[in-house]
């Protein structure tokens, strides 16, 4: 990105395409490279989240790009949470990664169940058996319960639904991250912007004035595409982007991409950022 002076919104554009470049090249050639010694649950952790950071940083440049900058925001809450989610695993990888790992399991079977209902001829996963066992043991914890015994087989599984990957909320793994001394200013991100972005993500009427303007004392729904481009966004995403990668190289991702350094720092970040509701 050139240095001095404001930037183009084509200078973001062109910065976070170069970032994605980047970012994929990790796939080349044989895949991710990792460390040797990682395995496990941890191993499939980070396989997940360089892969999905990638491609949710992709969608939102495309949606910034395209005049989505409103809708984007969505994909902003996401890098957001993954980094938090991301920095508490690093507090304790190998039992986190765990717990992550499980739910994923319970999630993907639910899942499968789902499409089966609707498609008997759904193609049914590799691990089924694994994935079966998950859930009968999710079951008997269930059933342990004292109003689990006297439940239906309906109850048990909407039971089975609510269960989650930690019972902690989001601000409490901003904290423990924060508190761990190797991610301070996690719990000052989450307060300065999580709470926005959930606003966007659940489509709350507190956000409806993003798509409306006064014109002549008059009330008009903006509808053209050009005046919902927008940078804000993706300047945040890039250094979600740029700290996940971090955190990925912590737990162990090989060759971690210095995300900033492609983007050129983003000069005029502070100013952007503030602006992320306009």
């Amino acid at each position: 990105m050139p240095e001095g002076g404001e930037s183009r919104p084509e200078d973001y554009y062109e910065a976070g395409h170069a970032v994605t470049r980047a970012v994929r090249s990790l796939f080349d050639g044989q895949g991710l490279a990792m460390r040797a010694d990682l395995q496990g649950e941890l191993l499939g952790l980070v396989a997940q989240f360089a892969t999905r950071t990638m491609r949710t940083y992709e969608a939102l440049l495309l949606l910034c790009e395209s005049g989505y900058g409103v809708e984007s925001q969505s994909f902003v809450r996401i890098l957001l949470e993954d980094l938090i989610n991301l920095r508490y695993i690093a507090t304790d990888p190998k039992n986190l990664s765990a717990a992550w790992a499980e739910h994923e399991s319970r999630r993907r079977y639910q899942y499968f169940l789902r499409q089966r209902e609707t498609d008997p001829k759904t193609r049914a996963p590799n691990d089924l058996p694994e994935l079966e066992a998950r859930y009968r043991a999710d079951e008997r914890m269930v059933r342990s319960w004292p109003q689990g015994r006297k439940m239906h087989p309906p109850q048990v599984i909407r039971e089975i639904a609510k269960m989650q990957w930690t019972p902690k909320s989001v601000l409490f793994r901003a904290r423990e991250a924060d508190a761990s001394g190797r991610y301070e200013g996690t719990e000052r991100g989450y307060e300065q912007l999580y709470p926005y972005l959930c606003e966007h993500t659940h489509g709350s009427s507190a956000v409806a004035r993003d798509y409306l303007a006064e014109i002549d004392g008059h009330v008009h729904v903006v509808a053209d595409q050009e005046s919902y481009k927008s940078v804000s966004p993706l300047v945040l995403g890039t250094w979600y982007l740029h700290w996940l990668q971090q955190v990925l190289g912590d737990l162990g991702l090989t060759d971690p991409v210095d995300v900033m350094a492609i983007a050129g720092n983003f000069a005029d970040f502070e100013h952007r950022a503030t602006d992320l509701d306009r």
